[in-house]
């Protein structure tokens, strides 16, 4: 069944997790790249809600972010790699 997110996901907005083989691992990248390019920055920044989602045989975290000033990113990381190990 197809939802919003399916419709939204492409190559260009998409983060590959590399070089990581665990889950650990792999929460902690996305925290770190969270950290470096929204959390960090001017705009307030803030996590609304992350979501693990299947999406054509990829498994994906997906998380939105809302700015102070009302700005929403949806942030799509293919987790395939390191998913459940």
């Amino acid at each position: 069944m197809n939802d919003k997110y399916d419709e939204l996901i492409s190559a260009k907005n998409t983060i590959k997790i590399k070089d990581v083989y665990n889950t650990e691992e792999g929460i902690r990248a996305e925290n770190e790249y969270l950290n470096s390019n929204y959390f960090t920055k001017p705009g307030n920044w803030k996590k609304k809600y992350r979501l693990c989602k299947q999406i054509n045989g990829i498994r994906y975290d997906i998380y939105r972010l809302e700015s102070e000033d009302g700005k929403t990113e949806i942030i799509y990381f293919d987790i395939s790699e390191f998913f459940g190990k």
